[in-house]
């Protein structure tokens, strides 16, 4: 597979931080891997197109390549980088350690590949936000531009019902572009199972047709809160904690009172968070079947006050 970068001094010039004298050759095959990652986000066509700009200097063209090569390198490394910070040998695994260095603890290293991997879905969003801004032709056809917001992989960053993550933010702030398109299975669970019973087939395709001039709607709203708490709870325990944006799974101070090591919390602390959530989706459709309830119909035959005859001696009643 064809590469955007191709010796350590390319690599090096997205990840600083290594080594110069890394074996280039070593970490080729992860650098395919996290390649054919990116591949299938942004499509073969176009990944195909960004490595035919590796030949223009154009300032356009230098920004979308290097939006592209630094989450595969990022990738890359820290894929790499777990397996080498052993020794495997005949003996099996060794520590490696020289006159200069010495291990990293084991919260160290916990902590890096949880930057590292934060690092690599940051890289992701500006991917996106870099595609989007630019909207880079991916292939011409009959002498007509076919773009990067004319394809596939674009409108699978986006669900139908949050196209931006603004929209999204209304009920829950994630600031991801990334992290709404892997919750985009989950928005359309919900959808599937939970919303269309509730406001029937035709109700839910007339909003679908309405939501490029949507007006303000209760019922939608609702709709819309119900799918953002559903795929949160959905996803918690689906996806690794570091996905998602500070705050929404807490970190905690590691126990080592020397470090500001930070750990995601267990898989109990996990539950617990998927049930808030839970309440609240839950909470969202009670309040979809209550909109959805019909209203009474007002009777045919107004009712009349009765005429009572009271005798004004009467002493029983006090007038």
């Amino acid at each position: 597979m064809e590469l955007l970068f191709n010796s350590t001094y390319e690599l090096k010039e997205y990840l600083p931080y290594i080594d110069s004298d890394l074996t280039f050759e070593n970490i080729q095959l992860d650098a395919e891997i996290a390649t054919k990652a990116v591949v299938k986000l942004i499509g073969k066509k176009l990944y195909a197109s960004i490595l035919a700009m590796n030949t223009n200097d154009r300032e356009e063209y230098l920004h979308i390549i290097k939006a592209t090569a630094y989450p595969i390198a990022v990738d890359a490394y820290r894929n790499y980088v777990i397996n080498n910070d052993v020794a495997h040998t005949n003996e099996g695994r060794r520590i490696r350690v020289s006159d200069n260095e010495k291990q990293a603890f084991e919260w160290q290293i916990d902590r890096d590949n949880k930057n590292l991997e934060k690092r690599y879905y940051r890289a992701l969003d500006n991917l996106i936000e870099v595609l989007d801004e630019f909207n880079p032709v991916i292939e011409s056809i009959d002498q007509v531009d076919v773009k990067w917001k004319d394809s596939d992989e674009y409108k699978k960053t986006f669900s139908p019902l949050f196209r931006t993550t603004e929209e999204f933010n209304q009920y829950f702030e994630i600031e991801s572009r990334y992290l709404l398109l892997k919750l985009t299975p989950g928005i359309k669970k919900c959808i599937t199972e939970e919303i269309i019973p509730r406001v029937t087939s035709e109700k839910w395709d007339n909003y679908i047709s309405s939501l490029e001039n949507p007006s303000e709607d209760k019922l939608l709203n609702h709709i819309k809160a119900a799918c953002a708490y559903y795929a949160l709870a959905w996803a918690s325990t689906r996806f690794s904690a570091t996905i998602f944006p500070e705050g929404i799974l807490q970190n905690f101070v590691a126990d080592n009172q020397t470090s500001q090591a930070k750990k995601v919390p267990d898989t109990n602390q996990v539950g617990v968070l998927k049930t808030v959530f839970e309440k609240d989706y839950k909470s969202e459709l009670l309040r979809i079947e209550q909109l959805m309830k019909p209203k009474p119909i007002p009777s045919a035959n107004p009712s009349y006050e009765m005429e009572i005859d009271l005798d004004p001696n009467d002493k029983i009643i006090d007038i």
